[in-house]
């Protein structure tokens, strides 16, 4: 029977050995991820001509939130928001003819949506190295209420850019843990300041779900 077998319809093909291959994670799909770490803003000087200020800060908090579409071939495309928060912790003050210094106490605030591209680089089965950047809008608040008198409350929503990098580790296919650095600029302008950067570095670190 054998014989007969090879003689009509060919050799007998082989049957696999060992376990099936497992899928990797850069499959091409929608994804979602949540992120969250520490948040610091570098010392900010505004401006306006008449009104200024010279703001430094405690180190903060924030949280990400990317939705975007993984096509498979190391190339990603995402939007993503958050909330990033700041402390004051000294300044000083020149507005509306009145010099204020020290004592600050209150916040900066900062919810950027941003348009990204990214690029991952595989390191091994599992493990992975990502950049890119983005732009969009931010919206920024600054709350304070200043030593011998005198507030701020400004906000609005200007032009912001970003960019980021870090490791990426596939524990399912479906899901991958991340950590990462990321370097945020935003332009202000506000209705006591009408020039002046906010420069921010977040260290984040969360979880992507593919599906």
């Amino acid at each position: 029977m054998l014989a007969a077998s090879t003689a009509f319809g060919g050799p007998l093909a082989p049957q696999p050995t060992g376990p099936a291959p497992t899928p990797t994670g850069d499959q091409p799909g929608m994804f979602i991820g949540l992120d969250a770490g520490a948040f610091w803003i570098a010392n900010i000087d505004a401006n306006n001509g008449l009104n200024s200020a010279s703001l430094h800060f405690k180190t903060g908090w924030g949280i990400d939130v990317p939705v975007g579409y993984n096509f498979g071939n190391g190339w990603s495309t995402f939007l993503d928001s958050g909330y990033n928060t700041a402390d004051f912790d000294s300044g000083s003050a020149f507005i509306n003819g009145k010099h204020y210094s020290s004592g600050l106490n209150g916040k900066a605030e900062f919810v950027p949506v941003m348009a990204n591209l990214s690029y991952s680089v595989k390191l091994t089965d599992s493990l992975h190295w990502y950049l890119g950047g983005g732009v969009g809008t931010a919206y920024h608040k600054f709350t304070a209420d200043l030593a011998g008198g005198g507030s701020v409350d400004d906000s609005k929503w200007d032009f912001g850019a970003q960019a980021f990098t870090g490791l990426a580790y596939d524990f399912t296919p479906q899901a991958s843990f991340n950590i990462g650095y990321r370097y945020m600029y935003v332009h202000q302008s506000s209705e006591n300041f009408s020039d002046g950067n906010a420069n921010t570095s977040s260290l984040l670190a969360g979880f992507t779900f593919k599906f």
